[in-house]
């Protein structure tokens, strides 16, 4: 199993982070691997979430 989750500049984290562990929680069940890659359409940059603090580097498009 694979999921891209696009990152937009003031993205919130938890709709990242729910959304990771609801897929996780999915392959568990599927008995599949996930993996998961962090993207925008910009290309690689460092993402600033829309909470005072939290970034993330996005290394992919």
């Amino acid at each position: 199993m694979q999921a891209q989750f696009v990152l937009f500049d003031g993205f919130d984290p938890l709709d990242v982070l729910a959304s990771y562990e609801v897929l996780t929680v999915a392959a568990m069940f599927a008995r599949a691997p996930l993996t998961a890659t962090l993207v925008t359409a910009e290309g690689a940059l460092e993402m600033a979430s829309g909470i005072p603090g939290p970034s993330i580097g996005v290394r992919t498009r």
